[in-house]
């Protein structure tokens, strides 16, 4: 039976485990620049490090950098070709730094919007980022990305340009910003972002001061178009809201696009924003938020696979894993809770398969099926050989349906 629904969920493939494969398989395709590398080395001067950057990005290609470099206050480096940005390494450790910049290293949206043409491939890796305000990646246009094997520290959240779903005043803070959303376009731009999308072994810290009034994501995707993204083997602590979220992202004309979310170390903070719902600081949030009339069409469905993943949530009301979308796979994740009210795994949508997760601690239930997010149901969801034994329910109730959700299977759960 198992089968048959991933098989039905899923397309062509016989279980999750080729699904993955394949995706892996997708995903590892690499692409060089025949041209000679650029070298620039850091002069740790914002006056001289930013133009010598700028000309070498221009140039397109591989630029490797060395050294230190200063990006001053308000430093940005705009990206309209082909390019990778490619760090050092010392004794194992990224050596190359970049202190503060604001979008440090951006991909413009163009004038004409939605695109006529798919925008540049970038990579952008081995590089440690310290003192960004924003953001120090944020990746609008783009159709391939990949961001590996950087450090993002010290990050400076800054107020929002524009109001965050009708409330002002919020501060914006992120690792990784992907999608045109934070470009502020007024309505999602088709193809802005599409192809591959790799983020991989980044360490993202986004310690704020203010938590309370900060939109904290260290991964984020919003708006984009067919992408074949996969978020692997990424650590991100102390972030106010959710750790990696991937939302409100279309499949192209031809109904492809996924986002696979695999092997990331996540641990929240005790405190966190508060919004646009009450549970915060959360893990990983797939799905839909701003599109909600597209959450239940198939026409309009991204696959989510969220696998191999451990979260600790210390917030009262945390969400380890919340999935905002219809057919999803959620495998071999382990959560650990720390909250009164905390919920380490909640599902909104309907058909999805929870396979193998293990979930410990405290909090108000271990997986909580919910309505609330409207079109979808929270029915009709698949629980097999899941591990809920070690989590302790506040009302002794380990998993949970609100009124009018029905026909979710669970089997062979230890609790």
């Amino acid at each position: 039976m198992l089968k048959a629904f991933v098989t039905d969920r899923l397309g062509t493939s016989t279980n999750v485990w080729l699904v993955l494969g394949a995706a892996y398989i997708l995903l590892a395709s690499q692409f060089s620049l025949a041209q000679d590398p650029a070298v620039v080395d850091g002069l740790n001067d914002p006056a001289r490090d930013l133009a010598r950057v700028q000309s070498a990005v221009d140039r397109g290609g591989a630029v490797i950098l060395r050294g230190t470099f200063d990006f001053g206050d308000s430093g940005s480096i705009s990206i309209r070709r082909d390019v990778e940005i490619l760090g050092e390494m010392s004794s194992g450790q990224v050596s190359t730094k970049i202190k503060g910049g604001k979008w440090s290293f951006q991909s413009p949206l163009p004038n004409t919007l939605p695109p006529a043409e798919p925008g540049p491939s970038i990579t952008i890796r081995g590089i440690h980022f310290d003192g960004a305000f924003w953001t120090p990646i944020h990746i609008a246009y783009a159709r391939r990305v990949v961001v590996a094997d950087n450090r993002i520290t010290g990050v400076r959240p800054v107020p929002s340009p524009a109001p965050i779903l009708g409330r002002e005043g919020l501060l914006l803070q992120q690792g990784v910003s992907l999608g045109p959303t934070f470009s502020f376009p007024g309505a999602y731009p088709a193809g802005s972002l599409t192809g591959e999308v790799r983020i991989e072994r980044n360490y993202v810290d986004l310690a704020s001061g203010d938590p309370t009034r900060t939109m904290g994501q260290a991964i984020i995707m919003l708006w984009a178009t067919g992408a074949k993204a996969s978020f692997v083997d990424n650590t991100a602590v102390n972030v106010s809201r959710n750790a990696i979220e991937a939302l409100d992202n279309y499949p192209d004309g031809d109904g492809d696009g996924f986002v696979l979310i695999r092997g990331n170390d996540v641990t929240t903070p005790v405190d966190g924003l508060a919004f646009p719902s009450p549970s915060f600081p959360n893990g990983i949030v797939v799905g839909w938020l701003l599109d909600m009339t597209s959450s239940a069409d198939p026409t309009r469905r991204m696959k989510y696979i969220v696998a191999d993943n451990t979260i600790r949530t210390h917030g009262d009301s945390s969400m380890g894993i919340a999935v905002r979308a219809d057919d999803a796979v959620v495998s071999n994740n382990t959560i650990i809770a720390d909250g009164k009210a905390s919920r380490p795994l909640v599902l909104f949508g309907s058909g999805t398969a929870v396979i193998g997760n293990r979930i410990e601690g405290t909090g108000a239930v271990a997986v909580h099926f919910t309505a609330r997010a409207k079109p979808l149901t929270g029915s009709r969801n698949l629980l097999i050989g899941n591990a809920i034994s070690a989590f302790r329910p506040a009302a002794g109730i380990a998993i949970q349906e609100d009124d009018g959700v029905r026909a979710n299977l669970v089997l062979d759960a230890s609790h």
